[in-house]
């Protein structure tokens, strides 16, 4: 029974009743799948790296080698710190400790951030291949 009389007005009701459900599915396994994989959000990475050069720059502490990834809702953070070899490794690992909470919070979003310290004039000759550095090419 048609509700009106006009012929196509049934079909296109349920076309876009169709592609209303489609739509819906769509994003819902999107939304899933992410909270399931890991994924890196260049967006993410440039606002990484804009809170770490102003912690940094505050810290007067410099880094390299950032990795992140979002996995569900959470963000993993991986920075390398590099200090003055004059530098005590307590002053180190409290700076590093303030650099991993302050970005944490700065971020907008659960984080998990890990630092790893080196030296700051052998770096070059301990490192003897290059590694990635986490810089934009």
């Amino acid at each position: 029974m048609a509700l009106t009389a006009w012929k196509p007005f049934d079909p296109l009701v349920a076309m876009a009743v169709a592609a209303n459900i489609l739509w819906s599915g769509g994003r819902l396994v999107w939304r899933s799948a992410v909270g399931l994989l890991d994924y890196s959000d260049p967006n993410a990475g440039r606002k990484i790296r804009d809170k770490l050069d102003a912690i940094c720059s505050e810290l007067a502490v410099q880094y390299h080698g950032v990795r992140f990834r979002t996995t569900g809702y959470r963000q993993i953070v991986e920075v390398h710190l590099l200090f003055p070899q004059a530098t005590s490794v307590g002053e180190a690992h409290r700076l590093a400790t303030v650099v991993e909470e302050r970005l944490s919070a700065e971020l907008g979003m659960p984080a998990e951030v890990a630092t790893h310290l080196e030296s700051l004039e052998d770096h070059a000759a301990v490192h003897h291949e290059e590694h990635y550095t986490g810089k934009p090419g």
